[in-house]
């Protein structure tokens, strides 16, 4: 049986084990400046919400990554958009 993470600091610990301490956006090898990312919101602050400790609602992306998830940085994001449906799409038919 697998521990559940209980605060943020697990989240994070597990999810870089899970993601080999690389970025997981696809084709995406970078391994320094990782950020946890919610994949789906939690509202303000998200203090009473499980989501937040759910390993399953997280991923770990370079700062770019998270900028482009985010909205932060729309440079190269229909690019960088296209490799992660490509990727998912080709795992999806296997």
């Amino acid at each position: 049986m697998v521990d559940k993470p209980k605060n943020l600091s697990d989240v994070r610990r597990m999810a870089l084990k899970r993601a080999k301490y690389r970025c997981e956006w696809a084709e995406c090898k970078q391994s320094e400046y990782l950020k946890l990312t919610l994949l789906q919101t939690i509202g303000y602050q998200g203090y009473d919400s499980i989501a937040r400790y759910d390993l399953d609602n997280c991923a770990m992306f370079c700062e770019t990554h998270d900028s482009i998830y985010n909205g932060k940085n729309i440079a190269g994001r229909k690019m960088a958009f296209g490799k992660l449906v490509k990727a998912y799409l080709d795992q999806k038919r296997k």
